[in-house]
């Protein structure tokens, strides 16, 4: 959801990644889903989105089908 939220809006990694105060192999372990995203992070990424966290992790269980998401 994160990878189609910043392609959505016409963002690199790099870009989504100065917006939310983190490096661009965090956003890219974010989008590969190789980390697990910490409230903070989750917070300052749907903020640079411009989208609320709560939409954010909405629209990441719908993508997974409801199961338990980790990352």
């Amino acid at each position: 959801m994160i990878r189609q939220a910043r392609e959505d809006r016409g963002l690199t990694q790099e870009a989504l990644a100065e917006r939310a105060e983190v490096s661009r192999p965090t956003i890219a372990r974010i989008e590969g889903s190789i980390n697990t995203i910490t409230l903070d992070r989750l917070w300052a990424l749907a903020s640079a989105l411009d989208i609320s966290a709560v939409e954010l992790i909405r629209q990441t269980e719908q993508i997974a089908g409801g199961r338990e998401v980790d990352g």
